[in-house]
């Protein structure tokens, strides 16, 4: 069995898909992305990218612009970086 399969099998693809969003969204992140693109980029249904957007904004992941109606990085990857960064210095 692959390792792709065995994900699947382990209960890990829904956080695997979410993490390739995530990883579309922040490589288009100056101008934003919408929702079809997310969808076509990362093989998906519509339906799912959307619910796994919904939950990436409800965390902070990612923000929605509804004027624009693109998704951009949320606050907490930002967060994030800025405690690693930190504890790299101390």
């Amino acid at each position: 069995m692959d390792d792709e399969a065995k994900g699947k099998r382990s209960g890990t693809q829904s956080i695997e898909r979410a993490l390739h969003v995530m990883r579309i969204v922040a490589s288009r992140n100056r101008g934003g992305t919408r929702l079809t693109e997310i969808s076509r980029l990362a093989r998906l249904e519509q339906s799912t990218t959307h619910r796994i957007l919904k939950c990436l904004i409800a965390g902070g992941m990612i923000q929605y612009n509804a004027d624009s109606r693109r998704y951009h990085l949320g606050h907490l990857p930002y967060r994030l970086l800025r405690e690693a960064a930190g504890s790299l210095i101390r």
